[in-house]
């Protein structure tokens, strides 16, 4: 999460990245991967900020995405 994620969606997954995505913190590992899967295979999506997003996301496997939201839940805890 650190390394591939945290600049644009925040320490926590608190930030709306480019104030367009939702927060990865109140998202599911569902979710996660379904918009990681539009990124990598629908040219045009996400707002114009595919062009930051698709080399990322082409990059993510699936258990990847279960361990970036299990660690944001981790540090998310109430």
């Amino acid at each position: 999460y650190v390394n591939k994620c945290q600049s644009c969606h925040g320490k926590k997954g608190e930030i709306s990245a480019y104030n367009v995505a939702k927060p990865l913190k109140d998202m599911s590992s569902e979710d996660i991967a379904y918009a990681i899967n539009r990124y990598t295979n629908e040219a045009g999506y996400g707002n114009g900020y595919d062009i930051i997003m698709r080399p990322i996301a082409s990059n993510i496997r699936s258990q990847e995405v279960k361990d970036i939201k299990s660690y944001l839940d981790s540090i998310n805890k109430k």
